[in-house]
């Protein structure tokens, strides 16, 4: 989609999708509404990380510098470890820790968990809009394959369905 309506618009996108469902997961009445906008919530990281990298691919010529960009961006970004039974993002892992233990020194609801990313998640959009330059957003064009993709998010879905 990046390249169709341009990378700094849907990964902007991606950072407003993450942050309004991270706000709605706040005000989840129940479990199953809670875990309906957690689902929704994770398409704005699936935004973020290949319109992050196509940005920096875009932004930087090839040569050493864009090497160091790539090698930082690749040992910071979220990435999946095996950690028990759960797979958990290592950075994510690492911030929430962090972040739970301060909420937990202040007695606050979780909601305020899924409040306070939102807000941090908005900025982030804010900023994006504001540093990114707009010569990073041409898109190239082309179409999206509509039934592709939805046979493929299907397949996924009864892929890890049934391993569940």
């Amino acid at each position: 989609m990046g390249d169709i309506y341009g990378k700094k618009l849907i990964f902007v996108l991606g950072w407003v999708w993450l942050s309004l469902f991270n706000l709605a997961t706040g005000f989840a009445p129940n479990e199953i509404v809670y875990d309906v906008f957690r689902a929704l919530a994770g398409i704005g990281p699936s935004a973020l990380m290949p319109n992050a990298s196509a940005l920096f691919g875009t932004a930087y010529q090839p040569g050493p510098r864009k090497n160091m960009v790539f090698a930082v961006f690749g040992a910071v970004a979220p990435r999946t470890i095996l950690c028990g039974e759960e797979l958990m993002n290592a950075a994510g892992f690492v911030i929430g820790a962090v972040w739970g233990g301060l909420f937990g020194q202040f007695d606050v609801q979780w909601r305020w968990i899924y409040w306070s990313m939102a807000v941090v998640s908005m900025i982030y959009a804010l900023s994006t809009v504001i540093v990114v330059p707009n010569e990073l957003n041409l898109p190239t064009g082309g179409s999206f394959d509509y039934i592709g993709s939805f046979l493929g998010v299907s397949g996924l879905i009864l892929i890890f369905f049934s391993l569940k």
